[in-house]
Protein backbone atom coordinates (compact mmCIF):
# COMPACT_ATOMS: atom_id res chain seq x y z
CA UNK A 1 0.00 0.00 0.00
CA UNK A 2 2.61 2.13 0.55
CA UNK A 3 4.35 1.92 -2.37
CA UNK A 4 1.51 2.59 -4.29
CA UNK A 5 0.98 5.88 -2.35
CA UNK A 6 5.07 6.77 -3.04
CA UNK A 7 4.26 5.71 -6.74
CA UNK A 8 1.17 8.14 -6.98
CA UNK A 9 3.21 11.17 -5.10
CA UNK A 10 6.02 10.90 -7.53
CA UNK A 11 3.66 10.72 -10.37
CA UNK A 12 1.87 13.60 -9.39
CA UNK A 13 5.38 15.90 -8.88
CA UNK A 14 5.94 15.26 -12.59
CA UNK A 15 2.26 16.08 -13.50
CA UNK A 16 2.05 19.20 -11.37
CA UNK A 17 5.82 20.34 -12.07
CA UNK A 18 5.06 20.15 -15.78
CA UNK A 19 2.37 21.85 -15.47
CA UNK A 20 4.04 24.68 -13.28
CA UNK A 21 6.59 25.30 -16.39
CA UNK A 22 4.04 25.37 -18.82
CA UNK A 23 2.31 28.21 -16.78
CA UNK A 24 5.81 29.94 -16.22
CA UNK A 25 6.75 29.75 -19.95
CA UNK A 26 2.68 31.06 -20.89
CA UNK A 27 3.47 33.99 -19.06
CA UNK A 28 5.56 35.31 -21.53
CA UNK A 29 2.87 35.93 -24.03
CA UNK A 30 0.40 37.02 -20.99
CA UNK A 31 3.42 39.42 -19.37
CA UNK A 32 0.33 41.25 -17.03
CA UNK A 33 -1.57 38.21 -16.38
CA UNK A 34 0.39 36.81 -13.51
CA UNK A 35 0.92 33.18 -15.06
CA UNK A 36 4.05 33.20 -13.85
CA UNK A 37 3.30 33.55 -9.89
CA UNK A 38 0.86 30.35 -11.10
CA UNK A 39 3.60 28.23 -12.77
CA UNK A 40 5.45 28.53 -9.62
CA UNK A 41 2.25 27.87 -7.04
CA UNK A 42 2.16 24.60 -9.61
CA UNK A 43 5.92 23.83 -8.92
CA UNK A 44 6.14 24.24 -5.49
CA UNK A 45 2.64 22.04 -4.82
CA UNK A 46 4.77 19.32 -7.04
CA UNK A 47 8.17 19.90 -4.91
CA UNK A 48 6.25 19.72 -1.57
CA UNK A 49 4.20 16.45 -2.54
CA UNK A 50 7.46 14.91 -3.77
CA UNK A 51 9.10 15.68 -0.45
CA UNK A 52 6.14 14.59 1.81
CA UNK A 53 6.23 11.38 -0.03
CA UNK A 54 10.39 11.26 0.57
CA UNK A 55 9.50 11.90 4.16
CA UNK A 56 6.85 9.40 4.70
CA UNK A 57 8.89 6.69 2.68
CA UNK A 58 12.72 7.67 4.30
CA UNK A 59 10.63 7.00 7.90
CA UNK A 60 12.42 8.69 11.35
CA UNK A 61 15.21 10.32 10.57
CA UNK A 62 17.20 13.74 9.62
CA UNK A 63 16.48 13.26 6.16
CA UNK A 64 12.70 12.36 7.14
CA UNK A 65 12.89 15.65 8.95
CA UNK A 66 14.31 17.74 6.55
CA UNK A 67 11.66 16.73 3.94
CA UNK A 68 8.75 16.82 5.82
CA UNK A 69 9.63 20.27 7.22
CA UNK A 70 10.60 21.87 4.09
CA UNK A 71 7.16 20.40 2.41
CA UNK A 72 5.30 22.36 4.65
CA UNK A 73 7.38 25.75 3.55
CA UNK A 74 6.82 25.15 0.34
CA UNK A 75 3.37 24.24 0.41
CA UNK A 76 2.43 27.39 2.44
CA UNK A 77 4.67 29.53 -0.31
CA UNK A 78 2.36 28.01 -2.78
CA UNK A 79 -1.02 29.39 -1.38
CA UNK A 80 0.50 32.67 -1.90
CA UNK A 81 1.58 32.74 -5.01
CA UNK A 82 -1.62 31.33 -6.17
CA UNK A 83 -3.45 34.42 -4.60
CA UNK A 84 -0.46 36.72 -6.31
CA UNK A 85 -1.26 35.14 -9.51
CA UNK A 86 -5.73 35.72 -9.03
CA UNK A 87 -5.01 39.20 -8.20
CA UNK A 88 -3.12 39.97 -11.30
CA UNK A 89 -5.36 38.13 -13.09
CA UNK A 90 -8.38 39.57 -12.07
CA UNK A 91 -7.13 43.10 -12.10
CA UNK A 92 -7.94 43.73 -8.16
CA UNK A 93 -7.38 46.62 -6.27
CA UNK A 94 -5.42 47.15 -3.22
CA UNK A 95 -3.15 44.18 -4.36
CA UNK A 96 0.04 45.51 -2.95
CA UNK A 97 -1.64 45.50 0.78
CA UNK A 98 -3.09 41.83 0.03
CA UNK A 99 -0.16 40.73 -1.13
CA UNK A 100 2.36 42.50 1.69
CA UNK A 101 -0.10 40.66 4.16
CA UNK A 102 -0.07 37.11 2.42
CA UNK A 103 4.02 37.25 2.02
CA UNK A 104 4.56 38.53 5.90
CA UNK A 105 2.30 35.78 7.24
CA UNK A 106 3.87 33.21 5.15
CA UNK A 107 7.40 34.06 5.74
CA UNK A 108 6.62 34.13 9.37
CA UNK A 109 5.52 30.34 9.53
CA UNK A 110 8.45 30.06 7.12
CA UNK A 111 10.71 31.33 9.76
CA UNK A 112 8.86 29.79 12.52
CA UNK A 113 9.04 26.46 10.97
CA UNK A 114 12.89 26.84 9.75
CA UNK A 115 14.05 28.14 13.89
CA UNK A 116 12.12 24.95 15.10
CA UNK A 117 13.49 22.79 12.92
CA UNK A 118 17.20 23.67 13.79
CA UNK A 119 16.18 23.57 17.42
CA UNK A 120 14.79 19.77 16.66
CA UNK A 121 17.40 18.68 14.21
CA UNK A 122 20.15 17.70 16.94
CA UNK A 123 17.40 15.64 19.22
CA UNK A 124 15.28 14.40 15.64
CA UNK A 125 15.52 10.55 17.84
CA UNK A 126 13.16 11.92 20.65
CA UNK A 127 10.31 13.13 17.97
CA UNK A 128 7.34 11.06 17.45
CA UNK A 129 6.85 9.97 13.56
CA UNK A 130 5.32 11.15 11.71
CA UNK A 131 3.14 13.60 13.84
CA UNK A 132 6.14 15.60 15.26
CA UNK A 133 7.92 15.19 11.95
CA UNK A 134 5.39 17.52 9.71
CA UNK A 135 5.52 20.34 11.94
CA UNK A 136 7.75 21.86 14.82
CA UNK A 137 4.66 22.19 17.00
CA UNK A 138 1.02 21.91 17.29
CA UNK A 139 0.86 25.52 17.71
CA UNK A 140 2.86 25.81 14.13
CA UNK A 141 -0.08 23.26 12.46
CA UNK A 142 -3.18 25.08 13.50
CA UNK A 143 -1.51 28.79 12.27
CA UNK A 144 -0.75 26.82 9.04
CA UNK A 145 -4.43 25.60 8.48
CA UNK A 146 -5.66 28.86 9.52
CA UNK A 147 -3.40 30.55 6.93
CA UNK A 148 -3.97 28.14 4.56
CA UNK A 149 -8.08 28.60 4.72
CA UNK A 150 -7.40 32.53 4.74
CA UNK A 151 -5.73 32.78 2.16
CA UNK A 152 -8.54 30.52 -0.34
CA UNK A 153 -11.16 32.83 1.18
CA UNK A 154 -9.47 35.46 0.14
CA UNK A 155 -8.56 33.48 -3.09
CA UNK A 156 -12.59 33.04 -3.34
CA UNK A 157 -13.57 37.11 -2.73
CA UNK A 158 -11.34 37.90 -5.63
CA UNK A 159 -12.51 35.09 -8.20
CA UNK A 160 -16.49 36.59 -6.79
CA UNK A 161 -15.20 40.01 -7.24
CA UNK A 162 -14.14 39.40 -10.83
CA UNK A 163 -17.49 36.83 -11.51
CA UNK A 164 -19.76 40.39 -10.41
CA UNK A 165 -17.93 42.07 -12.93
CA UNK A 166 -18.93 39.83 -15.35
CA UNK A 167 -15.52 38.58 -16.38
CA UNK A 168 -15.03 35.53 -17.99
CA UNK A 169 -14.32 32.30 -17.05
CA UNK A 170 -14.58 33.63 -13.07
CA UNK A 171 -17.27 31.12 -12.39
CA UNK A 172 -15.31 28.55 -13.75
CA UNK A 173 -12.17 29.34 -11.67
CA UNK A 174 -14.49 30.17 -8.87
CA UNK A 175 -15.24 26.43 -8.26
CA UNK A 176 -12.32 24.85 -9.25
CA UNK A 177 -10.26 26.83 -6.77
CA UNK A 178 -13.43 26.03 -4.16
CA UNK A 179 -12.28 22.21 -4.38
CA UNK A 180 -8.78 23.35 -4.52
CA UNK A 181 -9.03 24.92 -1.45
CA UNK A 182 -11.06 22.00 0.54
CA UNK A 183 -8.02 19.44 -1.25
CA UNK A 184 -5.53 21.50 0.18
CA UNK A 185 -7.10 22.02 3.78
CA UNK A 186 -7.86 18.26 3.69
CA UNK A 187 -4.60 16.90 2.96
CA UNK A 188 -2.86 19.60 5.22
CA UNK A 189 -5.28 18.86 7.83
CA UNK A 190 -4.52 14.80 7.76
CA UNK A 191 -0.66 15.72 7.94
CA UNK A 192 -0.30 18.31 10.44
CA UNK A 193 -3.16 17.17 12.91
CA UNK A 194 -4.00 13.73 12.43
CA UNK A 195 -0.60 12.54 11.67
CA UNK A 196 -1.84 10.92 7.92
CA UNK A 197 -1.54 11.29 4.21
CA UNK A 198 -4.48 11.35 2.38
CA UNK A 199 -2.80 12.89 -0.94
CA UNK A 200 -5.99 14.67 -2.80
CA UNK A 201 -4.61 18.09 -3.09
CA UNK A 202 -2.61 16.81 -6.63
CA UNK A 203 -6.29 15.87 -7.74
CA UNK A 204 -7.72 19.71 -6.72
CA UNK A 205 -4.44 21.09 -7.98
CA UNK A 206 -5.00 19.39 -11.27
CA UNK A 207 -8.65 20.76 -11.99
CA UNK A 208 -8.07 23.76 -10.87
CA UNK A 209 -4.94 24.13 -14.22
CA UNK A 210 -7.51 22.15 -16.42
CA UNK A 211 -10.05 25.22 -15.90
CA UNK A 212 -7.12 27.53 -16.30
CA UNK A 213 -5.59 26.36 -19.27
CA UNK A 214 -9.15 26.47 -20.71
CA UNK A 215 -9.47 29.87 -19.60
CA UNK A 216 -6.29 30.39 -21.33
CA UNK A 217 -6.95 28.84 -24.54
CA UNK A 218 -10.58 30.81 -24.57
CA UNK A 219 -8.00 33.49 -24.06
CA UNK A 220 -6.28 32.91 -27.09
CA UNK A 221 -9.43 32.19 -29.37
CA UNK A 222 -10.93 35.39 -27.93
CA UNK A 223 -7.42 37.45 -28.90
CA UNK A 224 -7.14 35.60 -32.22
CA UNK A 225 -10.76 36.08 -32.95
CA UNK A 226 -10.17 39.95 -32.31
CA UNK A 227 -7.23 40.00 -34.42
CA UNK A 228 -9.44 38.74 -37.36
CA UNK A 229 -11.94 41.66 -36.79
CA UNK A 230 -9.08 44.09 -36.62
CA UNK A 231 -7.90 43.17 -39.85
CA UNK A 232 -11.04 43.30 -41.55
CA UNK A 233 -11.80 46.56 -39.86
CA UNK A 234 -8.25 47.46 -40.95
CA UNK A 235 -8.70 46.29 -44.41
CA UNK A 236 -11.99 48.23 -44.84
CA UNK A 237 -10.36 50.92 -43.32
CA UNK A 238 -7.27 50.76 -46.19
CA UNK A 239 -9.67 50.51 -49.09
CA UNK A 240 -11.61 53.69 -47.56
CA UNK A 241 -7.93 55.90 -47.13
CA UNK A 242 -7.22 54.13 -51.18
CA UNK A 243 -10.67 56.07 -52.03
CA UNK A 244 -9.83 59.10 -50.37
CA UNK A 245 -6.19 58.98 -51.87
CA UNK A 246 -7.63 58.54 -55.52
CA UNK A 247 -10.07 61.76 -54.67
CA UNK A 248 -6.96 63.59 -53.45
CA UNK A 249 -5.10 62.75 -56.53
CA UNK A 250 -7.79 63.97 -58.68
CA UNK A 251 -7.82 67.38 -56.54
CA UNK A 252 -4.53 67.45 -56.65
CA UNK A 253 -4.10 67.50 -60.46
CA UNK A 254 -6.89 69.97 -60.84
CA UNK A 255 -4.46 72.56 -58.23
CA UNK A 256 -1.74 71.25 -60.24
CA UNK A 257 -3.64 72.75 -63.71
CA UNK A 258 -4.66 75.90 -61.67
CA UNK A 259 -1.18 76.54 -60.22
CA UNK A 260 0.70 75.92 -63.77
CA UNK A 261 -2.08 78.09 -64.94
CA UNK A 262 -1.22 80.62 -62.26
CA UNK A 263 2.59 80.36 -62.84
CA UNK A 264 2.12 80.97 -66.73
CA UNK A 265 -0.18 83.78 -65.97
CA UNK A 266 2.26 85.87 -62.99
CA UNK A 267 5.19 84.81 -65.94
CA UNK A 268 3.20 86.80 -68.67
CA UNK A 269 2.65 89.48 -66.56
CA UNK A 270 6.31 89.45 -65.41
CA UNK A 271 7.23 89.82 -68.80
CA UNK A 272 4.95 92.84 -69.54
CA UNK A 273 5.53 94.67 -67.16
CA UNK A 274 9.73 94.27 -67.44
CA UNK A 275 9.83 94.42 -71.20
CA UNK A 276 7.26 97.18 -71.53
CA UNK A 277 9.10 100.01 -70.00
CA UNK A 278 12.83 98.88 -72.25
CA UNK A 279 10.00 98.83 -75.55
CA UNK A 280 8.54 101.84 -74.48
CA UNK A 281 12.11 103.95 -73.69
CA UNK A 282 13.53 102.23 -77.23
CA UNK A 283 10.60 103.20 -79.61
CA UNK A 284 11.18 106.73 -78.10
CA UNK A 285 14.37 106.65 -78.80
CA UNK A 286 13.88 105.53 -82.87
CA UNK A 287 11.24 108.17 -83.23
CA UNK A 288 13.54 110.46 -82.07
CA UNK A 289 16.46 109.36 -84.40
CA UNK A 290 13.89 110.18 -87.56
CA UNK A 291 14.15 113.86 -86.84
CA UNK A 292 16.11 115.20 -89.56
CA UNK A 293 17.12 118.19 -87.45
CA UNK A 294 19.01 115.79 -85.06
CA UNK A 295 22.84 116.03 -84.74
CA UNK A 296 24.98 113.43 -84.37
CA UNK A 297 25.45 113.51 -81.08
CA UNK A 298 22.41 112.95 -80.02
CA UNK A 299 22.00 110.21 -82.49
CA UNK A 300 24.72 108.50 -80.28
CA UNK A 301 23.25 109.17 -77.25
CA UNK A 302 19.81 107.63 -78.74
CA UNK A 303 21.88 104.65 -80.07
CA UNK A 304 23.74 103.76 -76.96
CA UNK A 305 20.25 104.19 -74.93
CA UNK A 306 18.54 101.60 -77.42
CA UNK A 307 21.58 99.46 -77.09
CA UNK A 308 21.52 99.53 -73.25
CA UNK A 309 17.43 98.46 -73.30
CA UNK A 310 18.26 95.67 -75.57
CA UNK A 311 20.71 94.66 -73.39
CA UNK A 312 18.53 94.55 -70.74
CA UNK A 313 15.26 92.86 -72.63
CA UNK A 314 18.08 89.88 -73.52
CA UNK A 315 19.13 89.32 -69.80
CA UNK A 316 15.78 89.60 -69.02
CA UNK A 317 14.73 86.81 -71.60
CA UNK A 318 18.15 84.91 -70.99
CA UNK A 319 16.47 84.34 -66.90
CA UNK A 320 13.34 83.40 -68.17
CA UNK A 321 14.90 80.99 -69.80
CA UNK A 322 16.96 80.01 -67.08
CA UNK A 323 14.08 79.32 -65.16
CA UNK A 324 11.78 77.61 -67.37
CA UNK A 325 13.81 74.98 -68.54
CA UNK A 326 14.91 72.04 -66.34
CA UNK A 327 17.43 72.01 -64.25
CA UNK A 328 20.08 69.14 -64.61
CA UNK A 329 23.48 68.86 -62.76
CA UNK A 330 26.19 67.09 -64.48
CA UNK A 331 27.86 66.51 -60.76
CA UNK A 332 31.50 66.37 -60.65
CA UNK A 333 34.35 66.86 -58.16
CA UNK A 334 34.97 70.45 -57.12
CA UNK A 335 36.08 72.52 -54.28
CA UNK A 336 33.08 75.38 -53.55
CA UNK A 337 36.07 77.01 -51.37
CA UNK A 338 37.87 77.69 -54.21
CA UNK A 339 34.78 78.57 -56.42
CA UNK A 340 33.87 80.94 -53.62
CA UNK A 341 37.32 82.22 -53.62
CA UNK A 342 37.09 83.11 -57.40
CA UNK A 343 33.75 84.61 -57.08
CA UNK A 344 35.05 86.87 -54.70
CA UNK A 345 37.87 88.40 -57.27
CA UNK A 346 34.82 89.26 -59.37
CA UNK A 347 32.71 91.28 -56.95
CA UNK A 348 29.47 92.78 -58.08
CA UNK A 349 29.95 96.51 -59.32
CA UNK A 350 30.93 98.64 -55.95
CA UNK A 351 31.07 96.11 -53.57
CA UNK A 352 33.54 93.69 -51.96
CA UNK A 353 33.12 90.21 -51.45
CA UNK A 354 35.35 88.69 -48.29
CA UNK A 355 35.45 84.96 -48.08
CA UNK A 356 35.28 83.30 -44.55
CA UNK A 357 37.85 80.14 -44.20
CA UNK A 358 35.96 77.05 -42.54
CA UNK A 359 36.77 76.25 -39.44
CA UNK A 360 39.05 73.21 -38.17
CA UNK A 361 39.84 70.70 -41.23
CA UNK A 362 39.65 71.04 -44.66
CA UNK A 363 36.43 70.21 -46.50
CA UNK A 364 38.39 68.71 -49.63
CA UNK A 365 36.10 68.19 -52.85
CA UNK A 366 32.23 67.79 -53.18
CA UNK A 367 30.55 66.53 -55.99
CA UNK A 368 28.67 69.38 -57.91
CA UNK A 369 28.03 71.01 -60.91
CA UNK A 370 30.58 73.70 -60.85
CA UNK A 371 28.69 75.94 -62.86
CA UNK A 372 25.51 75.87 -61.65
CA UNK A 373 26.96 76.29 -58.34
CA UNK A 374 28.73 79.26 -59.78
CA UNK A 375 24.90 80.62 -60.82
CA UNK A 376 23.48 80.01 -57.59
CA UNK A 377 26.23 82.07 -56.00
CA UNK A 378 26.30 84.53 -58.48
CA UNK A 379 22.41 85.43 -57.83
CA UNK A 380 22.69 85.43 -54.32
CA UNK A 381 25.08 87.58 -54.49
CA UNK A 382 23.35 90.11 -56.41
CA UNK A 383 20.59 89.83 -54.33
CA UNK A 384 22.83 90.93 -51.44
CA UNK A 385 24.06 93.69 -53.66
CA UNK A 386 21.14 95.41 -54.23
CA UNK A 387 20.18 95.39 -50.64
CA UNK A 388 23.13 97.00 -49.32
CA UNK A 389 24.35 100.97 -50.35
CA UNK A 390 26.98 100.83 -52.56
CA UNK A 391 30.86 100.06 -50.73
CA UNK A 392 29.58 97.52 -48.70
CA UNK A 393 31.19 94.14 -48.16
CA UNK A 394 29.26 90.35 -49.11
CA UNK A 395 30.45 87.92 -46.48
CA UNK A 396 31.11 84.29 -48.08
CA UNK A 397 31.40 81.39 -45.22
CA UNK A 398 32.00 77.37 -46.14
CA UNK A 399 31.62 74.87 -43.52
CA UNK A 400 30.32 71.64 -42.05
CA UNK A 401 26.30 71.58 -41.29
CA UNK A 402 23.86 69.29 -41.27
CA UNK A 403 20.57 68.42 -43.21
CA UNK A 404 17.35 68.58 -41.07
CA UNK A 405 17.41 64.86 -41.27
CA UNK A 406 20.63 64.76 -39.27
CA UNK A 407 22.74 63.48 -42.78
CA UNK A 408 25.94 65.29 -42.96
CA UNK A 409 26.38 68.38 -45.61
CA UNK A 410 28.83 71.36 -46.55
CA UNK A 411 27.27 74.69 -46.37
CA UNK A 412 27.73 78.19 -48.37
CA UNK A 413 26.26 80.73 -46.30
CA UNK A 414 25.92 84.35 -48.40
CA UNK A 415 25.52 87.39 -45.91
CA UNK A 416 25.14 90.74 -46.21
CA UNK A 417 24.52 93.44 -43.74
CA UNK A 418 21.51 95.26 -45.68
CA UNK A 419 18.17 96.34 -44.82
CA UNK A 420 16.68 92.85 -44.36
CA UNK A 421 13.21 91.32 -44.67
CA UNK A 422 10.15 91.32 -42.34
CA UNK A 423 8.12 88.23 -41.93
CA UNK A 424 5.67 88.69 -44.70
CA UNK A 425 8.71 89.17 -47.25
CA UNK A 426 10.92 85.79 -46.50
CA UNK A 427 7.72 83.93 -46.79
CA UNK A 428 7.65 85.51 -50.42
CA UNK A 429 10.95 85.02 -51.09
CA UNK A 430 11.12 81.76 -52.03
CA UNK A 431 8.14 82.21 -54.54
CA UNK A 432 9.25 83.06 -58.22
CA UNK A 433 8.94 86.92 -59.72
CA UNK A 434 8.19 88.07 -56.09
CA UNK A 435 10.76 91.24 -55.38
CA UNK A 436 10.79 93.76 -53.03
CA UNK A 437 12.97 96.28 -55.72
CA UNK A 438 11.62 98.70 -58.44
CA UNK A 439 13.18 97.06 -61.06
CA UNK A 440 13.86 93.12 -61.12
CA UNK A 441 11.66 89.89 -62.22
CA UNK A 442 12.51 87.92 -58.59
CA UNK A 443 13.96 84.92 -59.91
CA UNK A 444 17.35 85.19 -58.68
CA UNK A 445 16.39 83.60 -55.18
CA UNK A 446 14.09 80.88 -56.99
CA UNK A 447 17.02 80.15 -59.69
CA UNK A 448 19.34 79.62 -56.82
CA UNK A 449 16.86 76.92 -54.66
CA UNK A 450 16.13 75.12 -57.67
CA UNK A 451 19.92 74.70 -58.46
CA UNK A 452 20.56 73.69 -54.63
CA UNK A 453 17.57 71.00 -54.69
CA UNK A 454 18.76 69.58 -58.31
CA UNK A 455 21.56 69.02 -56.25
CA UNK A 456 19.66 66.83 -53.49
CA UNK A 457 20.35 70.55 -51.45
CA UNK A 458 18.42 73.05 -48.99
CA UNK A 459 18.34 76.43 -48.75
CA UNK A 460 18.20 77.95 -45.41
CA UNK A 461 17.06 81.72 -45.17
CA UNK A 462 17.40 84.31 -42.33
CA UNK A 463 16.56 87.73 -41.94
CA UNK A 464 16.37 90.51 -39.78
CA UNK A 465 14.37 93.74 -40.56
CA UNK A 466 17.58 96.34 -40.84
CA UNK A 467 20.54 93.86 -39.80
CA UNK A 468 20.80 91.75 -42.88
CA UNK A 469 20.39 88.58 -44.44
CA UNK A 470 21.96 85.34 -44.30
CA UNK A 471 21.21 82.45 -47.32
CA UNK A 472 22.74 79.10 -47.13
CA UNK A 473 23.09 76.32 -49.12
CA UNK A 474 23.84 72.69 -48.26
CA UNK A 475 24.93 70.39 -50.62
CA UNK A 476 24.82 66.39 -49.48
CA UNK A 477 28.28 64.38 -49.56
CA UNK A 478 28.80 60.71 -48.86
CA UNK A 479 29.71 59.47 -46.05
CA UNK A 480 32.66 55.76 -45.52
CA UNK A 481 31.85 52.63 -43.68
CA UNK A 482 32.78 54.24 -39.94
CA UNK A 483 30.54 57.11 -40.53
CA UNK A 484 32.96 59.33 -41.60
CA UNK A 485 32.41 62.26 -44.53
CA UNK A 486 34.16 61.52 -47.39
CA UNK A 487 34.20 63.89 -50.20
CA UNK A 488 36.02 62.15 -52.60
CA UNK A 489 34.43 60.20 -55.49
CA UNK A 490 35.28 56.31 -55.19
CA UNK A 491 33.36 53.27 -56.18
CA UNK A 492 30.25 54.61 -53.95
CA UNK A 493 27.97 56.71 -56.17
CA UNK A 494 26.96 60.12 -54.31
CA UNK A 495 24.15 60.05 -51.38
CA UNK A 496 20.95 60.30 -53.12
CA UNK A 497 19.17 62.68 -51.59
CA UNK A 498 15.16 63.65 -52.58
CA UNK A 499 14.19 66.81 -51.98
CA UNK A 500 10.45 68.22 -52.20
CA UNK A 501 11.02 71.65 -54.37
CA UNK A 502 9.88 75.07 -53.51
CA UNK A 503 9.01 76.63 -57.13
CA UNK A 504 6.33 75.88 -58.38
CA UNK A 505 6.41 74.35 -62.72
CA UNK A 506 6.01 76.59 -65.32
CA UNK A 507 5.73 74.89 -69.33
CA UNK A 508 4.68 71.56 -68.10
CA UNK A 509 7.12 70.69 -65.44
CA UNK A 510 5.51 68.19 -62.12
CA UNK A 511 4.40 70.18 -59.19
CA UNK A 512 5.81 69.12 -56.24
CA UNK A 513 5.00 69.72 -52.64
CA UNK A 514 6.45 73.02 -50.85
CA UNK A 515 9.27 73.11 -48.86
CA UNK A 516 9.19 74.29 -45.45
CA UNK A 517 11.92 76.77 -44.37
CA UNK A 518 13.79 75.64 -41.41
CA UNK A 519 14.74 79.19 -40.15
Amino acid sequence: MNDSVESVGFVWTWVLGGIGVFFAAASRQFPRKGYQFLGFAMVFIGVAELLGTLGHRWGPGALGLVSSRASLALGLFAVSFNLHFLLNYCGAKGRRLVLWFSYVSVGAAALANLMGSWSQFANWGELNFPSEYSSPSSFLSFYAVGLVALHFIANIAVLYAAYKARKRHALGMLVALALLGAACLVDLSSALLFSERWPVAPIGTWLYALVMLAAMLSEVKGAAGQLAATTSTLAKRTAELEVSHAEIDSIYAELFQKEQLAAVGELAAAIAHEVRNPLAIIMNAVSTMRRPTLSDIDKETLLSIVNEESERLNELVAELLRFARPVSASKGPASLLEICQKASEEPPEGYSVKVLPPEGESLGMVLVDSGLFRLALGNLMANSAQAMTRGSMIELAVRKSKFTDGSPAVAVEVHDSGSGMTLEELEGARKPFFTTKPRGTGLGLPIALRIVEAHGGEVEITSTKNEGTSVIMKFPIDTDSNGQPSYFPGSKAPTARRRPRTIPPVFGEQLAEPQKSES
